[in-house]
């Protein structure tokens, strides 16, 4: 019962608002979902990467991006990553959606580059809107934190600033991104532990490297200055300030909040996520961080 719960929460719903794309990239038929706001733009745009066993429309809606970002001014668009097998149909438990190149979920057996996949979208979607030069984000959970991450290194200068919530740099050298990175984690996150070890995943149990472990070496790539940390009953955090290209490096902790999206609708138990903060919302801490990289 647990895992239809799961199935039928992960698969979502594409919001009223938003717009599907449909495209092929090596031979697979992929989806954008698209929620932009109103006028001819140009648009300041946000990637979306959904965590392993998700989808663009939920991470879309459920954590309120088709209607916060359009109200701030930008164009969001929801990628969509493959089943682990295309040939079978997806399925979060025995079949889930994961990022090719990760190192964060099941890995998948499949021949595809999905930074192909976002250089297509790009394409598709400067066809059909006006988008902002040199606005450019991405915002990632779990899984899709870790691809938002590693599409740093595979894309330099591609993204401005990038928002991720609950993953870790899976590449073992980083080369400075010249991007401002905003990080969250939780220090009850049952699935990427803040201090690394056994995470007892839908999958099986995994190790996991130490979330809090991945600021730092990002810290080190740029040669950035920590800041003095500042501390509030909800987050800790940690900054780093004259990193190179001046960039800009954030490093919060969510204090008793597990895996879960802050302030996002989470529908799982908390066998399964942790605890849910419902007071701190991410999307708008992410929504101001990305203007603030204009400035």
């Amino acid at each position: 019962m647990r895992w239809l719960t799961l199935l039928l929460v992960l698969i979502g719903a594409v919001p009223t608002a938003a717009e599907t794309l449909r495209l092929e990239v090596d031979g697979y038929a992929r989806q954008v979902i698209v929620a932009a706001p109103p006028g001819p733009g140009p648009f300041p745009t946000i990637l979306l990467f959904h965590g392993a066993g998700g989808t663009a429309a939920g991470m879309l809606a459920d954590n309120h991006w088709a209607v916060a970002g359009p109200r701030a001014g930008y164009l969001v668009a929801a990628l969509e990553a493959l089943p682990v097998d295309p040939a079978r149909p997806g399925h979060p438990r025995t079949n889930p959606n994961v990022w090719a190149s990760t190192g964060s979920a099941p890995r998948a057996p499949r021949r595809n580059d999905d930074f192909v996949y976002v250089d297509r979208t790009l394409a598709v979607l400067g066809e059909r809107w006006a988008l902002a030069p040199g606005r450019l984000y991405a915002a990632g959970h779990s899984n899709g934190s870790t691809f938002a991450q590693t599409l740093l290194l595979r894309r330099p200068g591609l993204v401005q600033a990038v928002m991720v919530m609950a993953g870790w740099a899976a590449e073992e050298r980083l080369a400075p991104p010249g991007a401002s990175i905003l990080i969250l984690g939780g220090d009850l996150d049952p699935l990427a532990p803040l201090h690394g070890g056994t995470a007892r995943t839908p999958w099986g149990p995994t190790e996991r490297p130490a979330q809090r472990d991945t600021p730092e070496r990002w810290a080190a790539a740029l040669s950035c200055r920590e800041q003095p940390a500042e501390a509030t009953p909800a987050i800790v955090w940690r900054s780093w300030q004259g990193c190179r290209g001046g960039a800009v490096i954030r490093f919060g902790v969510l204090q008793q909040h597990g895996h879960g999206w802050p302030g996002g609708t989470t529908r799982l138990p908390q066998s399964i996520l942790g605890p849910a903060r419902q007071d701190i919302d991410a999307t708008q801490l992410a929504l101001r961080f990305f203007t603030d990289a204009a400035r």
